[in-house]
């Protein structure tokens, strides 16, 4: 299995991941929604009043009921218009078209001299293509009336409400401005230039619109009630309400305008949009939004970050991190947008953050998978290393019956098991157990077996046996390890067994004259390989047919059961004399053992230690 950082490092994969996402957010592949992000921020901060400076004078239901049906006669716009006039607004845009003439040519002669008394008043069109460019204005004395035109065309985002309005457009005939463009630049006079070109405007020429709210966010009043009021010779009061500010006059009433879905309202009135784009120039707070190339380097920035912390961290608090991020920059993102008017990306970037921390965990994954893969083909290498340190076969002697197994919690351990045949009907067996578990104790362990085999070849006491290897163990200068050890010569000619333990599991013995077993206990000693100059003393115990012995490492004995109690050497002692009562070979009773072993863990299925099991049986022949 080839290494993942070979074919999958977080250097290439990162940045290809975040590069991706940007181009299906730029092709619009993936919606992130980032436009509902907008509006989400507008009703967080909650609606305001509009700038101080825009009155909206509306022709709603009460106006026409007042006046009658709409259109009205030219010379109602008119009278309002003089009304207006006499209150000294700084300019007046009617948000109502007047591009056909009317059946009574004193109603359009009424509005053009009201046009000429005013000097202030910005008309609309709309234009129905830019190339070629044709649209729909004003009548032409209108328009030499008046101080100027505005095209009040309105273009939605593709979800179809209305964030943005185009500030200008250049055509054959010339560059037409936006109502509330024109105005401003008429109030800003010579800076109107420099004014214009300092504009945020996208390559499209929009500039996005910073609403206050609905319509409700404005001072307004209607058509109706501005009649009323100078009739009533209230000419004071609307000259407090409207001198000095900006009149944007139309309808509101049921039926009479186009509905526009806009961040605060699924149905605005289009002549909010237009009061919106005045209000957003009079406050010089048009919204901004981040580059393109920005928006990605910051992408970029997140993911490393993500990258960095989760090869640092856990996973859960790699998480933990990632979601802090994305709280404490959605925090960053409101505030922004309110106190600075900037348009961050909202949900893009908690998009990258997730998917970058979902695939560093991924790549973690991986990682794991490929140290489990290798661990375990290098313990598979092992525990058939460690199996040929092992005696494959057991001696065959006629006189005998020997049987073996050893069983590891982690593939490889510490225990060994080793027999030799020492000549002239005598034979070694030996069981130990090195201190820990796994990799080191199997390097242990096969360095005694080793130097075990050396000194075991010649015919000695089993205490001399044992002195000898706790001198090389002791000397071998491997800190904090060592070996217990049973040893056990048999002479099969003189039916006798010579025994020595180094701090192991007594041998268990059973007579079967007697039918009965016995925990030899008569000598031990220290461990192996941890003093020097230690002495080991070896009993000699006679045997007869029909008898036989089992050695065990302290696995079996600590084997416990779901209650936390150990099995012990004399539950183990009474199991080996229950099953060798029947006669049994000694392959079973090593079965037998383990049986009683998984009998007594009563449903569990591993093992705190590593377990060896060897049996010797004296054959009635």
């Amino acid at each position: 299995m080839a290494s993942p950082k070979t074919w999958f490092r977080p250097g290439y994969v990162i940045p290809a991941v975040v590069l991706l996402l940007f181009v299906c957010h730029l092709f619009r592949v993936i919606d992130f929604h980032e436009l509902e992000a907008i509006d989400l921020r507008f009703k967080l901060r909650g609606e305001k009043s509009a700038h101080s400076d825009i009155v909206l004078v509306t022709i709603d239901d009460p106006s026409l009921a007042a006046f009658g049906e709409w259109p009205w006669p030219r010379g109602v716009y008119g009278v309002l218009l003089d009304i207006l006039t006499r209150t000294e607004p700084n300019y007046i845009f009617f948000d109502i078209l007047f591009t056909e003439a009317s059946p009574d040519p004193a109603e359009d002669l009424k509005l053009q001299a009201a046009l000429e008394r005013a000097g202030n008043v910005v008309l609309p069109f709309f234009y129905t293509s830019e190339e070629p460019f044709h649209g729909s204005f004003p009548l032409e004395s209108f328009q030499k009336a008046s101080r100027g035109t505005g095209f009040v065309n309105v273009s939605a985002d593709y979800d179809g409400r209305v964030r943005r309005i185009k500030a200008y457009i250049d055509t054959p005939q010339g560059r037409f401005f936006q109502p509330s463009v024109h105005i401003s630049g008429l109030m800003r006079g010579e800076g109107a230039d420099e004014w214009l070109a300092a504009l945020p405007l996208d390559s499209k020429n929009q500039i996005w619109l910073n609403y206050p709210g609905t319509e409700k966010a404005y001072k307004r009043i209607s058509v109706a009630e501005v009649i009323k009021m100078a009739g009533m010779n209230k000419g004071a009061e609307l000259k407090a309400l409207f001198k000095g500010r900006v009149v944007m006059v139309g309808h509101t009433a049921t039926g009479t305008t186009d509905l526009k879905p806009t961040p605060f309202s699924t149905q605005e009135v289009g002549l909010v949009v237009q009061a919106t784009a005045m209000h957003t120039l009079l406050e010089n707070r048009p919204l901004r939004k981040l580059p393109e190339y920005a928006h990605l380097l910051m992408l970029l920035i997140f993911a490393l970050a993500v990258s960095w912390w989760m090869t640092k961290f856990k996973p859960v608090h790699g998480l933990l991190a990632s979601l802090g991020l994305i709280a404490g920059y959605w925090v960053i993102n409101l505030a922004v947008f309110i106190f600075a008017d900037f348009i961050l990306p909202l949900f893009m970037p908690a998009a990258v953050i997730l998917l970058i921390y979902a695939v560093m965990l991924f790549m973690k994954y991986l990682a794991e998978l490929f140290v489990r893969e290798r661990m375990q083909q290098e313990l598979s290498a092992a525990v058939r290393i460690q199996e040929n340190f092992l005696p494959r076969v057991a001696p065959n002697p006629v006189q005998i019956d020997v049987a073996y197994e050893i069983r590891f919690i982690k593939g490889v351990g510490g225990d060994l098991y080793d027999w030799a045949d020492l000549g002239e009907g005598k034979y070694g067996f030996c069981v130990g157990d090195v201190s820990g578990k796994g990799m080191p104790a199997a390097l242990y362990m096969a360095k005694s077996i080793s130097d075990f085999r050396s000194i075991s070849k010649r015919d000695r006491e089993p205490g001399d046996v044992c002195a000898e290897l706790n001198h090389i163990l002791a000397t071998a200068e491997v800190s904090g390890m060592f070996l217990t050890l049973a040893y056990v010569i048999v002479d099969v000619k003189g039916m006798t067994l010579k025994y020595a333990s180094a701090g192991h599991e007594p041998m268990i013995l059973f007579h079967q004259s007697e039918g009965k077993t016995e925990v030899v206990t008569k000598v031990g000693g220290m461990p192996l390989g941890m003093f020097d100059g230690t002495q080991y003393e070896s009993c000699e115990i006679p045997v007869k047919k029909g008898d036989c012995f089992v050695l065990c490492s302290d696995g079996v004995k600590e084997l416990r059961d779901p209650k936390g109690a150990e099995m012990g050497i004399e539950r183990l002692s009474k199991a080996v004399e229950a099953k060798a009562k029947s006669g049994s070979t000694a392959k079973d009773m090593v079965k037998h053992l383990f049986d009683a072993m998984k009998t007594y863990q009563r449903g569990q299925d591993t093992a705190h230690d590593d377990r060896t099991l060897m049996c010797v049986h004296f054959l009635d022949v």
